[in-house]
This record gives structure tokens, C-alpha cells and sequence, in this order.
């Protein structure tokens, strides 16, 4: 049964401390948080879904050997790995040294339930997606009969020539043997099409790792949001794979929007993007701590896409490989009003694919052990304590300042939040015991937070001027507060950039990259996507106005979370140059001033991000998904500091602290001086609660528990995480304490060690 007294305590809602003049916000404070905690109330079993971790394997399973090398002979050997070959179908096998285990794809000679494409892809070491002269994609692999197959062993690497007779392509590509690594390389030069067909995708050993329903304990890791498993299961009725783009969608050929097809009334404007993917790896487990291995990209990761199928689609196995994408399909208007057809891109896109398996064996055959293994590449030399110092853990404050209101007759720029105002609020704060703020200010720029021109650079004189701006500077260096200053350059409103002047990006049908809403009442219903390069150009140009004016420390909106083409009939850049050209301007950025932030940066701008915020924290929870796993979190955690989504807008509940508290995780808010009802006819009223009065207290009690939690942990990496039971999660730090976290409404037990319900404790090394 639902209890009311306990349920009014714990939503924490101090009406005590609300202004008069919030009786707006304040209702929907209370209605935000009571829709956020009644679920987790009423369904006491939430921490079961796949919104957390499911119990580990058993350290002491057995892992059943679902392979073997019979029929196939060796080609290449060191001493940690072997690799053994069957040339009628160039089936392959990899056998760990160290246990024995052999890894291997699908042998179809005894697998029954494909048909003849899938059993030719199956057993390969590449399969091919094709498009004929109609658009029409035919799929193909190096185990079918009329594939052509040579090689040629040199050392330890091996040169395949693959021709696919029947679609007219050939592939030549080369698989080396380092250490405990395999990598396979295609240079684009190598690709020979036909006059009938084009080349649309390539995997490489796509059934690698495959299993049949549940032959096997164990998983395939996917980097959906801040982490996924997919655990082998028995085949169920799925609708479609899981098949999601490294780096999110390409605005230069995807459709950033689509025709709202839902059976229902609700539009899109409540619909919510799926996370991206931000790294280009995919990981197989058969029996945690046994046996595992990792894919991960390097080249071309710009044009893969991460493929996973459960059990139950096209076969009874789950299977996951990373794909490239030489094409694929866009829409080609054939009207003014957006309306068009599906077609295949003419060119292909031009790059060099480049994987690597590496194998693991005991401890390190997990997810943890993945995310271990990709430290070094990504976060070499950093720590979190050279921005946020070693004593408090930090909170974000993100102020906006200024937006712009759609009058009667014009538009005006409207104050949201004072300097004045941010000082009082800080001083509250800190004589309240929120010892480390750090101050994200938004909307400083002239015309406001939607209303600014990326092409002009100056300040909102109304919020911000001179004196204003001495002010803030002063009292941030007083009081010792980090001071970034947010800004934008990819997302923008049609107020921000002249779509006359080659400002807006332009896609494969030549029209404007956008998203749209459905509804049409709100100010900005449009928003579009600024010409990558311009966009380059002006970051690079912004620096000499950030050095002229003071401005130490900037927060990149959306510059490192969005990456896609620009494909102007006159004047394309691929996806691939824009990466590129966007790590020489973070270059610059690093050079010139003293911190970046980035909002849930790609992989690629991680070694450039003194502090990221808005990371992800859940994935997109699709039905086949059965754990999510601070993946992310474990990879950056010691070396970046990284600040969870705004905890008054969507991300608030007992739940969610203790998610914060165990993924290391630092709270952010997102605030204004003046009431969210005021906002409406503004570009941020979808910002429903916000109000500094409205959640005073909760920054200062989220904060003080947090900073209990974390602060020991400073600078220190994240070595292992278990989940000994549903809700119970063990998270060791490389000081050898452990921190456990409680999701569940019944005391746990860890070495002797009592935690309570919803809570957590920190059990230190034994000396």
C-alpha cells in the first residue's frame, strides 16, 4: 500500500521555502516529482528492469566450449592466439592460448536454420550488403558458393581477395596478428564494383562470438547511451535488430526527423531522442571472467554503424558486429513540402575500415574488463582533481541570463537571471555547506540564448554589460568558482543564422538540415543545423573575443556531440574531415584557454574535455537490452570530471541519486531568477522548473549527500563494479575501498558490512 506520509517526506518539496511569486513553478514542482517518485513507489521491484544491472555470473561457472578447430587448419599463430582457417568457406577459428577456448563463427554445415544467403554470411569472414540499379539491397557473404576466395599468408598477416561473383564486387583485405589482437584492414582503393551493383556495407566476421539461444552464459556489450548487455537468451518475437549509427545520425544524409506514424495523439515535441552512440566498441562475453573479446574501431568509425541481432531474428543466435556503411539510403524530395523518395547515394563514401579483436581471459573477460582495457587510450596523463581540486566534489550551476520573447508586433530580449541574483545565490549556497560550485553561464550573448548570431560576437547588455560582467568576474575569483561560458555553434534557431547566406547545412536532397516539431504554437518549432565547416570557422575565430574579454573557460554546447556532413552540391565535406577539422579548432581551444567542457562528447574530443556534463546515464532501454552498465562512467571516471543531466528536469528521484552516487557521477542544475510561467513565449519554455527558490534545498541536500559519498574518491579510477544482487551494486576504487549502493527497499550485507534500504556505504581496504 502507498504511503502518503512517507511519500510526502521523501519528494522533499519545502513549500516553506517557495516565494509567493512561484505559485506557478512551485505546482509544477511538486507535480514533476511526484509523477518522477509514484512509479518507484508503487512498482518497489523498479531496480529488476533493464534500467540496471542484473546480478554477475557465478566466478565459478563452467564455460561450455561451443566450437572447435575440426576441418580447419592453422594459418597463424603467436603465443597468445591461433587462428585457424577452413578454405571452402574461409570459416574461422581463434583459440586463446592461455584456456583453450576457441572462438569461431557459425558452421552452418550443421546449423540448419539459415537459408542460403544468411548460411553464406554466417560462416564468413565478410559479409557484403549490395544495392542493384533499382535500390533494391541484396546481402552476400564469403561462405557462398560462388564467392571467389584467395589468399596469401605473409608472416603473420594474410591477404584475402574475395570476389563476389554473382553482384560483381571484390575485396581485398589484409588480417595481421599482434600480441593478443587480430585487426583487419580494407583500404578503400581495394573495393572493385561491377556495373550492376554498388557496395553498400561490409562486416567482417559477423557471427563471431554467435551463440544459439542460451548455449552459453554470457553477453554482447553494445555502447547504447552510457552502456548496455544483451544477454543470450531464447529466441522471442523482435521486431528489428538493434542498428544505431557511431556518433548519432548524420544530418548530411539521415532524416533528422520523421512523419509521426505512433497510434496515439501524442506529437512529437514529447518524443525523446535515443542516446547515441559515443564510442565505436562492441564486446562479447561468453561466462563473465572466462572468456571475451572487444571490437573497436580504428578507421572509419565516422561510417559504422554498431549491429546487434537477439535471438529470434533472421536465426536462433545473437550475434553483433560493427558495420561500414561505403552507402546507403536518403530521401530525395520530389516536392516543395519535404515529400520525396527513398534512393541509394550515388558515390560511395570514401575511407579506410580498420577493426580490432581483442582477446580476454579470467578477470578481465567483462564489461569492466573492457572499459579497463580503453583507460589508457582515452584519458593517458589526466585528472579530474586539476579542475575540480581534491577536497569537495563539484555542482553545477547552469544560469541563463537572457532569452529572447516573441512580442506583439516583434521580438525582445527578456531577463531570465541578474548577476546580482547569481551572486546571492551562490553565497546562500555556499554559507549552506555547497562548498565547490562551478558556473555555467548561458544566454550572456547579445540577443539572448536563442536569439544570438553565431556570425557576430559581442554580449546582452541588458544582463550583461561591462559592470556586470566586473562583477561576476570578481566574485568568481574571490570566491575561488570556476566560471564557463556556454556556447553553441551546430544547433540553432532561424534567429541565429541567415539561411540566405550559406549559414544553414545543407543535405544529400539539398535542403536545409532541421528538426522539426509538430507543434507550431511554440517559438521555435525549427531548429536547424549550422554549415559544419562555418561552424568550425567560427569556434576557431571565437577564441580572439574569448582572450579580449577574459573569458577563461568555455562549455561547448553542442560542438562535440554532433557530427555530420555537409554535402552542398558545389561544396561537401564528408564526415570524416569534419572530425578531423573539429579536433584541430579543440586543439586551439586547448591552447588558448584554460578549460573546455563538452556536452556528452564523442570519443574522438574525450582527450580534449576538462570536464564533461550532461553524460549519459541510461540507454535507450529497447525490449532485447537487459542491463544497463556504467561503461562510460568507468572508462573516464579518476581522470574527467563528468556531471549528471540537470536534476530538475528530468532526472530526479531517490533512485537517481543513488544512480549518481555509484557511477561517480556529480549533480548539475539547471536555474533562473525568475519563474518558469514568465518563460512561455520564450525559446526555453520547455524549461518547466527552474526557479533558484524552488530547489534551493534540494541542491544543498543532493549535494551534501553526494559529496559524502564522493569526495574520498578524487581523482580515483573505478577497477571493478559487481552487482552481487538485484539493487545491489559493489563498486571498488583502485584505493581498494569499496563503495555499495542500496536500490533496494531491504537491508544488504557486504563483508559483515550492513547497508540500508535506498542508501549506501563506503567499506574501506582491510589494512
Amino acid at each position: 500500500m502507498l504511503d502518503l506520509a512517507n511519500l510526502s517526506v521523501d519528494l522533499k518539496v519545502n513549500l516553506k521555502n517557495v516565494r509567493a511569486t512561484s505559485i506557478v513553478s512551485s505546482i509544477l514542482v511538486i507535480i514533476f516529482a511526484s509523477l518522477i517518485f509514484l512509479p518507484s513507489v508503487a512498482f518497489s521491484q523498479h531496480y529488476t528492469s533493464n534500467r540496471f544491472s542484473r546480478p554477475d555470473i557465478s566466478p565459478n561457472a563452467t564455460i561450455k566450449q561451443i566450437r572447435n578447430v575440426i576441418g580447419h587448419v592453422k594459418i597463424l599463430e603467436n603465443e597468445y592466439l591461433e587462428v585457424w582457417q577452413r578454405d571452402s568457406d574461409l570459416s574461422i577459428r581463434i583459440v586463446d592460448k592461455k584456456t583453450g577456448y576457441v572462438w569461431g563463427t557459425v558452421d552452418t554445415s550443421k546449423a540448419n536454420e539459415f537459408n542460403q544467403t544468411w548460411s553464406g554470411i554466417a560462416s564468413s569472414i565478410v559479409g557484403i550488403e549490395v544495392f542493384d540499379k533499382g535500390g533494391i539491397l541484396k546481402a552476400s557473404g564469403s561462405g557462398a558458393a560462388d564467392a571467389l576466395k584467395e589468399y596469401k599468408i605473409n608472416g603473420n598477416s594474410v591477404t584475402y581477395k574475395i570476389t563476389f561473383q554473382s553482384v560483381g564486387i571484390t575485396l581485398t583485405f589484409k588480417m595481421s596478428l599482434v600480441g593478443n589482437h587480430l585487426t583487419i584492414e580494407l583500404l578503400s582503393n581495394s573495393i572493385v564494383e561491377g556495373s550492376e551493383y554498388s557496395l553498400a556495407t561490409v562486416m567482417f566476421m559477423p557471427f563471431l562470438g554467435g551463440v544459439r539461444e542460451k548455449e552459453v552464459d554470457g553477453y554482447i556489450f553494445i555502447p547504447d547511451g552510457n552502456g548496455a548487455l544483451m544477454r543470450f537468451s531464447n529466441a522471442a518475437h523482435y521486431l528489428a535488430p538493434y542498428e544505431r549509427k557511431v556518433y548519432g545520425k548524420d544530418g548530411g544524409i539521415d532524416d533528422m526527423f520523421e512523419v509521426n506514424d505512433l497510434k496515439a495523439k501524442r506529437p512529437n515535441d514529447f518524443a525523446v531522442e535515443p542516446p547515441q552512440v559515443l564510442i565505436s566498441a562492441l564486446g562479447i562475453v561468453h561466462a563473465e571472467n572466462a572468456s571475451g573479446f572487444l571490437i573497436t574501431t580504428k578507421s572509419g568509425a565516422e561510417f559504422s554503424s554498431i549491429v546487434t541481432y537477439p535471438s529470434g531474428i533472421i536465426s536462433k543466435y545473437t550475434w553483433g558486429t560493427i558495420k561500414f556503411i561505403y552507402r546507403q539510403k536518403y530521401t530525395q524530395r520530389t516536392s516543395r513540402s519535404g515529400a520525396g523518395i527513398q534512393v541509394p547515394q550515388k558515390d560511395k563514401n570514401i575511407f579506410d575500415a580498420k577493426v580490432e579483436y581483442t582477446f580476454f581471459n579470467g578477470n578481465d573477460a567483462s564489461y569492466v574488463g573492457f572499459a579497463n582495457y580503453l583507460k589508457a587510450n582515452y584519458t593517458k596523463g589526466k585528472n579530474e582533481t586539476t579542475v575540480v581540486g581534491n577536497k569537495d566534489v563539484p555542482v553545477m550551476l547552469y544560469f541563463i541570463l537572457s532569452d529572447i520573447e516573441k512580442g506583439i508586433l516583434s521580438y525582445k530580449v527578456k531577463n531570465v537571471t541578474t548577476v546580482d541574483a547569481i551572486i546571492d545565490y551562490v553565497k546562500q549556497l555556499k554559507s549552506a555547506g555547497v562548498n565547490n560550485i562551478i558556473l555555467f553561464i548561458d544566454g550572456w550573448q547579445k540577443g539572448g540564448k536563442s536569439g544570438y548570431k553565431i556570425s557576430e560576437y559581442g554580449f546582452e547588455d541588458k544582463v550583461f554589460n561591462a559592470e556586470q560582467r566586473k562583477k561576476l568576474f570578481e566574485f568568481s575569483r574571490a570566491e575561488n568558482i570556476k566560471l564557463y561560458f556556454v556556447d553553441a555553434f551546430k544547433k540553432v534557431t532561424e534567429r541565429q543564422l541567415n539561411l540566405r547566406a550559406y549559414e544553414v547545412g545543407i543535405n544529400l536532397s539539398q535542403a536545409p538540415i532541421l528538426e522539426e516539431k509538430d507543434d507550431k504554437t511554440i517559438l521555435f518549432n525549427k531548429t536547424y543545423y549550422f554549415n559544419a565547416y562555418l561552424a568550425i570557422e567560427k569556434l576557431t575565430q571565437k577564441i580572439a573575443f574569448y582572450k579580449k574579454n577574459s573569458i577563461e573557460n568555455v562549455a561547448l554546447l553542442d560542438f562535440a556531440s554532433t557530427l555530420y556532413s555537409d554535402n552542398r552540391y558545389d561544396n561537401s565535406y564528408p564526415r570524416d574531415y569534419i572530425k578531423n577539422q573539429s579536433l584541430k579548432a579543440f586543439e586551439k581551444l586547448q591552447d588558448n584557454l584554460n578549460f573546455v567542457a563538452m556536452k556528452a562528447p564523442h570519443d574522438y574530443a574525450w582527450q580534449y574535455a576538462d570536464a564533461i556534463f550532461d553524460i549519459p546515464v541510461n540507454n535507450g532501454q529497447y525490449l532485447f537490452l537487459t542491463d544497463t552498465v556504467p561503461f562510460l562512467q568507468i572508462i573516464l571516471k579518476g581522470s574527467v570530471p563528468y556531471f549528471a543531466p540537470p536534476m530538475n528536469l528530468s532526472f530526479y528521484s531517490r533512485e537517481d541519486v543513488l544512480k549518481c552516487i555509484e557511477y561517480g557521477a556529480y549533480p548539475s542544475f539547471i536555474l533562473t531568477e525568475i519563474n518558469n510561467f514568465e518563460l512561455k513565449d520564450t525559446g526555453i519554455s520547455d524549461i518547466y522548473s527552474s526557479q533558484f527558490y524552488d530547489w534551493k534545498q534540494e541542491i544543498i541536500n543532493i549535494y551534501k549527500e553526494i559529496n559524502s559519498a564522493l569526495s574520498r574518491f578524487l581523482g580515483q579510477k573505478i577497477v571493478d563494479r559487481r552487482t552481487l544482487q538485484e539493487g545491489f551494486v559493489v563498486v571498488k576504487y583502485e584505493s581498494g575501498d569499496y563503495l555499495c549502493v542500496n536500490y533496494t527497499e531491504d537491508p544488504k550485507e557486504f563483508e559483515n558490512n550492513k547497508i540500508a534500504p535506498l542508501s549506501w556505504k563506503i567499506i574501506e581496504a582491510r589494512k
